[in-house]
């Protein structure tokens, strides 16, 4: 993965994951220690940095990658409405998105500290 500089004005290599098969693209990081991703088998999977672990969320994506997005968002007093209006359609399936990948974030949170 390449990473623009401050200045935009060059790149530099900022990760590399090997071994990670069929993954056709990154998606959004996630909890600073995971990515998500779309992979070759229209699913979508989180790869945790660290420990290298790929993990399937139980998620499809849309075959044509115009359409494959991950929005992280974070919690806030701010309203989620669009000009006084309801979000609805794809802005709904964002939102339903996030909601999951928390989810699956604290389940393994969970499984981490009762290992511990």
């Amino acid at each position: 993965m390449w990473v623009m500089d401050d200045s935009r004005r060059s790149w530099s290599k900022w990760l590399t994951i090997k071994d990670v098969p069929s993954i056709e693209l990154p998606l959004a990081f996630w909890k600073r220690d995971e990515l998500i991703m779309a992979a070759a088998n229209r699913r979508i999977v989180s790869y945790i940095l660290v420990t290298r672990k790929l993990n399937n969320l139980l998620i499809h994506h849309n075959e044509h990658r115009a359409y494959n997005q991950a929005i992280v968002y974070a919690v806030s007093i701010v309203s989620v409405k669009r000009d006084n209006k309801k979000l609805k359609g794809i802005e709904l399936n964002r939102l339903v998105l996030s909601e999951m990948l928390e989810k699956h974030s604290q389940k393994r949170r969970k499984l981490y500290m009762n290992q511990n």
